[in-house]
Parts: C-alpha cells; sequence; structure tokens
C-alpha cells in the first residue's frame, strides 16, 4: 500500500464534492471546516497506518546483528 497509493493521486478532495472532508481524512492532505472550526489533515490515514505498520514489522530487523542488518537495509534501501 505504501508504493501503490500513489495510484490514487489522480482523485482530488476538490472533485469530491460533500465527501472531500472524507478523501482528506483517507488519503490527501487539506483543511476544511467543521462548525467554527478548521480541521487540517497534515498526514491523511491511509499512507499513515501503513507506515507505521511497516515500522512495528521492521522493528525485528532491530534483534539481528548489526552487520547483517545494515547490509540488508542498504540494499532495500537502494532499490
Amino acid at each position: 500500500m505504501i508504493a501503490l497509493h500513489n495510484l490514487l493521486d489522480g482523485i482530488r478532495a476538490a472533485d469530491l464534492g460533500a465527501a472531500a472532508p472524507l478523501w482528506n481524512f483517507l488519503h490527501q492532505p487539506g483543511a476544511f471546516p467543521v462548525g467554527g472550526l478548521l480541521v487540517i489533515i497534515g498526514y491523511p490515514l491511509i499512507p499513515w497506518a501503513f507506515v507505521m505498520a511497516l515500522g512495528f514489522a521492521a522493528g525485528t530487523l532491530y534483534e539481528w546483528p548489526a552487520a547483517d542488518r545494515e547490509r540488508h537495509l542498504v540494499r532495500w534501501g537502494s532499490r
């Protein structure tokens, strides 16, 4: 989902009318009024949840020996 969520970038919140705040909450940063307050979505739920899950899953890498961990992280990061 982290790699593929940008496929949804063609869908703009402004094009969704009344559903725009929901799209801001799920995928696109933005701001919208609720009552008299301005709600600002800086990091939407879909990418945030998957980045958090990846971080949780990657935590076990830090139980590996340092040399193995570094070799794998550099290889994965350079792809």
